[in-house]
């Protein structure tokens, strides 16, 4: 009888064990704990990925000299500031928020945590502590407060040269001089065409997101979409002393001409704003087949749209986000050539909707590829644009 009991009791130890090491591997938050003297006694799988080890590799280890031994700047960050210390000296629980965490190669990620005593028969034998790795959140946090900046910036700068050219008119003065009281209306029609835009792109950006955005899918020429979309851009490319050069063969695709045009607008008025005066903006579209592009080989059944220019490039790092939502290239260079930062994202909404894929290539200083596809239409249904 004895032995029976005994042997249950070993088998409830072991599966309360199992449960226990299971709820810490099924949560996606680091779990960690750590003994009297500071030293790591166990940490979860999510939490050992986060921070670059193995979790056998933190058994027994120092945590403050592992992974929390300096502040986010670099400065040494003491044991006896330390929060978690302190609540283990104290006996106390602490929640943290603008912490970081120093991965096995030595960088840092942002991090909030909570840490706990851990009680063992009415005393403490310990803490554990649960942390976030927020990298993403700061990230969205900071986009979203250049994107908030940016539109604000948009919205003052029109708004402010408005007011001012409709007082002028106003308090007539400039009755005598009617050449330059046209200069402040054509100024004035500018502004409000920039304001509109703004809130189109808002508007348009939230529907798609909500996928409340109607597409009218109807067959259209390759070559009609770039002509109209250079034709669209011709003053402010002349201005610029700027040109264009069509390459499209004989192709049609099947979607939604006014959101298309609205992806190449987007792309060209880019281009011209990037393009250094005397340069070429090429538009072209192509069977995919016939496109190299970084992504490697692609499937058939597409048109590839193409718009080229030879301005200042992108660097290679901001490549990677610069369709993101919320996310500029370059905040000042938004404000100075008077962008939202929205426009890029719109694209590449409107483009995914339609079943293609968007991307960009490009060297700093000789220029950027901005390439997108939309499904291809039928021979048959070409002929028939044809004749």
């Amino acid at each position: 009888m004895d032995m029976t009991e005994q042997h249950e009791a070993e088998e409830a130890l072991h599966l309360a064990t199992r449960q226990r090491e299971m709820i810490l591997e099924a949560v996606g938050d680091g779990i960690f704990g750590i003994d009297l003297e500071g030293r790591v006694t166990f940490i979860n799988r999510a939490g050992a990925r986060v921070l670059g080890y193995q979790p056998d590799q933190l058994a027994g280890r120092d945590v403050h000299s592992t992974i929390h031994h300096s502040h986010a700047d670099g400065t040494p960050y003491s044991k006896s500031t330390s929060p978690i210390l302190q609540a283990l000296r104290l006996c106390e629980a602490i929640r943290m928020r603008d912490e970081v965490f120093w991965r096995k190669d030595g960088t840092p990620i942002p991090v909030e945590y909570s840490a706990n005593p851990l009680i063992e028969e009415g005393r403490v034998s310990g803490m554990v502590v649960a942390f976030q790795d927020v990298s993403e959140r700061r990230r969205l946090e900071k986009m979203k407060d250049e994107f908030i900046s940016t539109v604000s910036h948009e919205l003052r700068t029109p708004l402010t040269s408005l007011r001012a050219s409709l007082g002028l008119i106003t308090a007539g003065s400039l009755d005598k001089r009617p050449e330059k009281q046209q200069q402040m209306l054509e100024m004035a029609t500018g502004n409000c065409d920039r304001l509109i835009r703004l809130v189109n792109d808002i508007v348009d950006f939230e529907s798609v997101e909500r996928g409340r955005l109607l597409l009218h899918r109807q067959l259209v020429e390759t070559a009609d979409l770039l002509r109209r979309a250079a034709d669209v851009a011709h003053n402010p490319a002349a201005q610029s002393q700027i040109e264009f050069r069509i390459d499209a063969p004989q192709a049609a695709v099947y979607a939604d001409q006014t959101r298309v045009l609205q992806v190449l607008n987007e792309l060209v008025d880019n281009a011209i704003k990037f393009s250094r005066p005397e340069t070429t903006i090429r538009l072209s579209a192509e069977p995919v087949e016939a496109v190299a592009s970084e992504d490697g080989p692609a499937s058939g059944g597409e048109v590839c749209f193409v718009v080229e220019d030879e301005g200042t490039g992108i660097a290679r790092e901001k490549l990677e986000h610069i369709f993101d939502r919320f996310q500029q290239g370059d905040a000042s260079d938004s404000r100075a050539l008077g962008g939202t930062g929205l426009g890029l994202a719109l694209c590449r909404s409107i483009v995914e909707q339609h079943g293609g894929r968007i991307w960009a290539e490009s060297e700093p200083g000789k220029g950027s590829r901005f390439l997108f596809t939309l499904p291809q239409a039928a021979a048959p249904a070409i002929r028939q644009i044809a004749s």
